[in-house]
């Protein structure tokens, strides 16, 4: 596989951050129930310019995102769950697609995050879109909302964990989209002392840093590290992003998910990491909450993760750990963006 020209990446990040005034503006955003795949319960977002559905009846995802002009859902769909519930994913383990978001670290979260996870959760109506809730959680002290909104054909999504417990929870947002295999990823990668490459790969079984070397679907030149995802061998990758943001060429469009900033600093120890934000940024956050800083699995610090096979890319970028004192809410949001590449 030869890699794609730097003229052709410097014009894909260009259209990237230029702003998307192309598409139809002012309109107004409607919410309707629709059946799709299996699930008649779903919650259809409209704006004129792309439309968005969110799947309360199980884990409370979105199962679609597309441009109204184009008409086709950009996101990796799995047939096998179609229609599934919680009933179905407990004896399989075979997890939602799309549009997914969970909790973190994995390794903490894994075997105790069924019911926000895979299960049912109620709606509610917002301005410019909708709110999902999760039943209350007693295996981790928490309960969950999500808020969707479509504007111009952008998501917002704003998530809050509450702690319905007695005692502080320490956990991460960790949003995981899946998109199709055979296009191209970015996002910037910042070298430290850390990580002297600005990324490494993660081994899937140990979650130990194998190395950070390039392969034929793999790079990381003049700071943007570059991954083509497919192929019979899955990978997982750590990339040190700075910028909260990472984008996916495939296909007719440019996918571009943003992320709050913080800054990490660490002692170069695998044991000592924390976070730097500003003071607007721990406000927002929410009252009783604070940052302690990234620990993705195995302890390492890396804002931006992807995880990819044959099939699919995984965007998971994750939030810092929250420490969330009882009966407070920690606040995090990102955006989605679908650019058309002509």
């Amino acid at each position: 596989m030869s890699f794609m020209h730097k003229d052709i990446l410097r014009s894909i990040v260009w259209i990237a951050i230029s702003v998307f005034s192309t598409l139809a503006c002012g309109a107004v955003v409607s919410v309707d129930t629709v059946e799709f795949r299996g699930w008649d319960g779903c919650l259809r977002i409209r704006d004129g310019v792309a439309s968005v559905i969110v799947n309360p009846e199980y884990g409370g995802h979105i199962v679609y995102y597309g441009l109204d002009e184009v008409g086709d859902n950009v996101l990796w769909t799995d047939s096998v769950v179609n229609g599934w519930t919680l009933r179905e994913f407990v004896p399989t383990r075979r997890s939602p697609d799309s549009g997914r978001f969970d909790i973190g670290n994995e390794r903490k979260t894994e075997n105790i995050h069924d019911t926000i996870w895979a299960g049912p959760y109620s709606s509610y109506m917002i301005e410019d879109g909708v709110g999902v809730a999760s039943l209350p959680c007693e295996s981790m002290g928490v309960k969950l909302r999500r808020e969707y909104r479509l504007q111009k054909g952008k998501v917002s999504v704003s998530q809050f964990l509450t702690n319905i417990g007695t005692d502080p929870v320490e956990y991460c947002f960790w949003t995981r989209t899946l998109l199709p295999a055979g296009g191209m990823y970015m996002a910037k990668a910042e070298k430290s002392e850390r990580y002297a490459k600005g990324f490494a790969e993660i081994c899937l079984k140990t979650d130990k840093l194998l190395n950070a070397s390039e392969t034929n679907r793999v790079t990381c030149r003049n700071g943007w590290f570059c991954a083509y995802p497919g192929g019979d061998v899955e990978h997982k990758y750590g990339i040190n992003t700075e910028d909260g943001v990472s984008l996916y060429a495939f296909g007719r469009y440019l996918y571009k998910k943003t992320l709050p900033v913080f800054i990490v600093e660490s002692d170069n120890s695998s044991e000592s990491n924390w976070v730097r934000a500003s003071e607007e940024m721990m406000q927002a956050m929410g009252e009783g909450v604070t940052a302690i800083g990234y620990d993705n699995n195995g302890g390492e610090s890396f804002p931006n993760m992807i995880y990819f096979c044959e099939d699919f890319i995984e965007m998971e970028p994750n939030s810092p750990v929250f420490r969330v004192s009882p009966g407070n809410t920690a606040i995090w949001q990102e955006s989605w963006q679908l650019i058309p590449i002509e």
